[in-house]
């Protein structure tokens, strides 16, 4: 019975991530990176997940959100940490792409008051970080995360609609209490919370969330007929009664045990279609695609950097490594020694010549 119902909760999460579809006036943290944390590389792609408890009753939730960022384990395979406030609980695991070195989370607003984890990618975080530098935020790290909590400090819950990219974010407003979720508008990634009386809790994956500890997590009967239906379960319900998924383009504020939905963007947001021309749909696709490689260029430039540094030194191995295959068979043979050398000096200057090549056109990629 065990091992079918692990069988059937690791379909329905499998159909989840494959849908389309009080105040402080003081604030004590802690945060600490984890090195202790499973690994399960090999049960899923790699990606950074989030988790985590925010309540208002007078208890430690840390060991239950240690337990759902170690079900998150195989998401961030490179670092894992926890947060911890007065009545605020977070647990990140992190697979490292931008400032490998410097940009571990939590990200913290420069009078700690606002703490923010993030599984994805801000687009134009380098717009955005260009523009609140000069409105005076200080940066600490080099990626793209930490606009986060400089832009809510900025302009609130609103900033939400100024985020491109592929994103679930939690972020926690220890002066007013608040915490407040968000997905990107086209839900590409996940993130599903739960509501008790007093407490809300959030994960990437609905196997961490079962571990907070806070309901019972029993079995929803229209959930399991969508789930026959549809091959997997519409938002914003889940296989369990008491979990929601997220709506993509929706951000959730609890606060003081309230919580309420956000609808930040739908496709009806956009240029309207009822008076559209051949024209200026034709310039909105251009300026649209322009914009997206701009951006791409931009928050790529390390991951192609890196590309580059890998080509260069393979190039670079490659010809002495041929040459080599080549001459140490048929050295022992003497007679084929002048031959060997003709060939090999042949095949060392055709390599020399893809290199410097190569190191022409990889400027562009630098």
């Amino acid at each position: 019975m065990l091992l079918a119902r692990t069988k059937i909760d690791a379909q329905i999460s499998w159909a989840l991530e494959a849908d389309p579809a009080g105040r402080y006036t003081k604030v004590n943290t802690t945060s600490t990176v984890r090195d202790d944390a499973p690994s399960l590389k090999d049960e899923a792609r790699p990606m950074c997940g989030i988790a985590g408890i925010v309540t208002s009753a007078d208890t430690d939730c840390r060991e239950a959100v240690r337990a759902m960022a170690d079900r998150l384990g195989h998401r961030g395979p490179d670092d894992g940490s926890d947060w911890t406030a007065p009545g605020a609980f977070f647990g990140h695991t992190r697979l490292a792409i931008i400032d490998v070195e410097g940009g571990r989370q939590p990200f913290v607003s420069e009078d700690g008051r606002v703490v923010a984890i993030t599984n994805g990618e801000i687009y134009n975080f380098g717009e955005l970080k260009a523009e609140l530098v000069k409105h005076g935020h200080s940066f600490r790290t080099e990626t793209d995360g930490e606009v986060i909590v400089h832009l809510y400090e900025e302009v609130g819950v609103s900033f939400l609609s100024r985020l491109r990219g592929m994103f679930a974010l939690a972020l926690f407003d220890a002066g007013n209490g608040r915490l407040l979720l968000a997905r990107d508008r086209l839900g590409q990634k996940p993130l599903l919370y739960l509501k008790t009386g007093d407490s809300i809790a959030f994960a990437s994956e609905l196997a961490a969330l079962r571990q907070c500890g806070l309901v019972s997590f029993e079995t929803d009967p229209e959930a399991l007929d969508d789930y026959l239906t549809y091959g997997y379960v519409p938002a914003p319900r889940t296989i369990y009664r008491d979990v929601c998924k997220l709506p993509p383009g929706h951000g959730l504020v609890w606060e003081k045990g309230s919580v309420r939905l956000l609808h930040y963007w739908s496709p009806e947001d956009e240029q309207p279609l009822d008076d559209m021309t051949e024209a200026r749909a034709g310039d909105a696709l251009r300026k649209t695609l322009t914009d997206a490689v701009r951006i791409g260029r931009r928050t790529r430039r390390v991951v192609r950097q890196n590309v580059a540094l890998g080509l260069v030194i393979l190039v670079m191995l490659v010809p002495g490594a041929l040459v080599g295959a080549f001459t140490l068979p048929v050295a022992r043979s003497e007679e084929h020694t002048s031959e060997l050398q003709s060939h090999s000096f042949i095949l060392y200057a055709v390599f020399c010549l893809i290199q410097k090549i190569f190191f022409f056109f990889s400027s562009s990629l630098l």
